[in-house]
């Protein structure tokens, strides 16, 4: 299993202009929360640690929650609908002990002998496994 440390930042400031200011800074905002926990923790993360962590290719992140060592998973990624920047992160924790149900996108590789010899039409009726 290969795992990746990032670097997240607690952002005591909630309101909506301090979020605001920290996407022109070039900042990610972003929660924590795990299954054990009753809260969440608000935080930061910059553009290019974040992008770092994606092209690491490791599925599970190391941080630093509340001076703990935490494992967790980008659980979702919110995009701009025109722009496709990234408005929001939600990473949830993990125990390394116990299993985790995650959605893995299926992706088709090639071409259907079908669809190239005989004008068939590919049909795709699911985009993703739980």
């Amino acid at each position: 299993m290969a795992d990746h440390k990032i670097e997240i930042f607690k952002r005591e400031n909630t309101s909506t202009q301090s979020i605001k200011k920290l996407r022109k800074e070039g900042n990610i905002p972003g929660v924590y929360y795990s299954s054990t926990s009753k809260s969440s923790v608000p935080f930061y993360i910059t553009n290019s640690t974040f992008n770092e962590a994606v092209k690491s290719g490791a599925r599970i992140f190391n941080i630093n929650v509340g001076g703990e060592k935490r494992n967790v998973l980008f659980k979702s990624v919110q995009y701009h609908p025109v722009t496709d920047a990234i408005l929001h992160i939600d990473l949830y924790g993990v125990k390394m002990d116990e299993a985790v149900n995650v959605k893995i996108n299926i992706s088709l590789i090639g071409d259907a002998v079908g669809v190239l010899e005989e004008g068939g039409v590919l049909n795709q009726p699911i985009n993703e496994l739980e």
